[in-house]
């Protein structure tokens, strides 16, 4: 099983966040974050992930409310 975890800077106050688990060459975990500073702290703005058992989309908005989408889609076998 293979774990990546990554940070890459989208400007002076821009981030993406990256996570991905793999078993036997297919992804079976993943989440990727975009996040901005605010006042000197990083947040989150958008989210997407797998977590609760099923693909899905987190936004958040400045008063830090979270609006969970799910997403209706298989994950294919290549």
């Amino acid at each position: 099983m293979g774990e990546k975890t990554y940070t890459r800077a989208l400007g002076e106050d821009a981030r993406k966040r990256h996570f991905h688990k793999t078993e036997r060459g297919k992804v079976i975990s993943f989440a990727v974050q975009l996040e901005v500073k605010v006042e000197g702290t990083w947040q989150p703005v958008i989210r997407y992930d797998c977590a609760h058992d099923f693909s899905h989309i987190d936004r958040y908005t400045y008063a830090a409310n979270k609006k969970r989408k799910r997403f209706n889609f298989h994950m294919l076998k290549v």
